[in-house]
């Protein structure tokens, strides 16, 4: 909860554009993310130290700060997280006119951005598999459902049918054996 709470602290004075105040709070919170061992939160709070010391004109510190969360996240193999820092550092080093760095910076975000990219459109692809899959399923639920009660409608509607069929034969009959006795009577 002290990590949350000094994470709110550092971003409250980074909108207020206090960014010594927030870099402050950021560092704090370092030795205690450290011990929980959140490979993700301590790149983030690396790189919102180096935003914040960007925003200062403080370019050494910033890319020192970019760089440990470059290796925070190329060690915990946080693809999403290393792509950004790649941009920020690149960002960085044009400030420092440091043109041939950046162009460097630039071309690997370039290269990981896109595979990024490229990943979420395989989970994209994958995502609408398994729903077209689970659809699929439904409707051959509802179609087996649908034949079943067809089946059992079928059924009521032949045997209202055999009776009724049941219901003229007997009077047929009836009537056969009415006419027959009547006839043998007028006979007799």
């Amino acid at each position: 909860d002290m990590i949350t709470l000094q994470g709110n602290y550092a971003s409250m004075y980074f909108k207020q554009k206090e960014y010594d105040l927030s870099i402050e709070m950021n560092k704090s919170a370092i030795p205690s993310i450290k011990l929980t061992e959140d490979k993700k939160s301590l790149a983030t709070r690396y790189g919102n130290i180096a935003t914040a010391y960007r925003l200062l004109k403080q370019y050494d510190q910033a890319i020192t700060y970019v760089d440990s969360a470059m290796h925070v996240s190329r060690e915990a193999k946080l693809l999403e997280p290393l792509t950004r820092y790649y941009y920020l550092k690149a960002r960085i080093r044009h400030k420092q006119k440091k043109y041939r760095r950046s162009s460097n910076c630039m071309r690997k975000y370039k290269k990981l951005n896109d595979s990024l990219i490229v990943q979420s459109r395989l989970v994209a692809v994958e995502d609408q598999l398994k729903a077209f899959k689970y659809e699929k399923q439904i409707l051959r639920d509802r179609i087996q459902s649908a034949n079943t009660k067809a089946l059992l409608e079928n059924e009521v509607k032949l045997e209202k049918l055999e009776k009724r069929n049941l219901l003229w034969i007997s009077l047929l009959v009836g009537f056969v054996l009415v006419s027959v006795l009547l006839w043998q009577k007028n006979r007799i």
